[in-house]
């Protein structure tokens, strides 16, 4: 169980080699987002953003999970098309490409590895089975935040509690199913063995939960062609196609 609640923490974050986030216009309707979703990508965001904007292509292994939310509440029934070249996967897939008005998989894949309403879910279920005195500690290790006070670490935890009260929200306004993120939190990925890092959704699990009108497919030979997703496979955490 400590182990999946590490792996939840990744929500936290992307892996270090991750570049970071970079928005251009790439032309008067249309914009582009590369990298990682950092602390300040909101800012960043809210500074190319406009209602003239109708296009969002993405190419993101993801990032800070609240700053996504963030910008998947402002791209909310703002009729913009999310489309992917490249990697959309835990926050860009999470919140960028959900609040998409039409969401589009050009040469890349989707991936899934939980959201904030499964992290907080899963630590309070592991809080819970465990000794009062070990909560701070637990949290210190689930947020990575290994120097806080017990004080400051409760704080923190609590802002994801209500942020994921926010998430409920927002996918709840997209019909998107939070059992998808339940299932893609675990190790196996609803699977019953096996270890895999994300779950990329074949078309009928999209639309299982909630997810519909998608066009295009996850692109099998993108993946066995990235070093991204072939890093994480040699590290021992393949994706799942399901």
């Amino acid at each position: 169980m400590l182990f999946s609640l590490l792996i939840a923490a990744i929500l936290l974050g992307t892996p270090n080699h991750a570049l970071a986030g970079q928005w251009t216009k790439v032309s008067p309707n249309t914009l582009s987002f590369k990298g990682e979703i950092e602390d300040n990508e909101l800012e960043k965001f809210s500074a190319v953003f406009s209602s003239d904007i109708k296009k969002i292509i993405v190419d993101s292994e993801g990032g800070r999970t609240i700053v996504g939310l963030r910008i998947g509440q402002i791209l909310l029934n703002k009729g913009v098309t999310v489309e992917v070249q490249g990697l959309c996967m835990s926050a860009c897939a999470n919140y960028l490409f959900a609040a998409g008005a039409k969401r589009l998989i050009r040469n890349g894949v989707v991936g899934f590895h939980g959201n904030l309403r499964a992290f907080v879910k899963t630590v309070n279920a592991f809080i819970k089975k465990s000794p009062k005195q070990a909560r701070a500690a637990i949290l210190r290790v689930c947020l990575e935040k290994p120097d806080l006070s017990d004080n400051e670490i409760e704080k923190i935890f609590d802002q994801f509690q209500a942020a994921a009260q926010e998430e409920d929200l927002f996918f709840q306004a997209l019909g998107i199913s939070q059992d998808l993120f339940d299932r893609s939190e675990r190790d196996d990925k609803g699977m019953g063995s096996g270890t895999y890092s994300m779950l990329l959704p074949k078309t009928l699990t999209f639309e299982k939960y909630g997810f519909h009108g998608i066009e295009g497919e996850q692109s099998l030979k993108f993946m066995e062609s990235d070093p991204r997703v072939a890093e994480q496979a040699k590290q021992g955490w393949p994706v799942l196609l399901d």
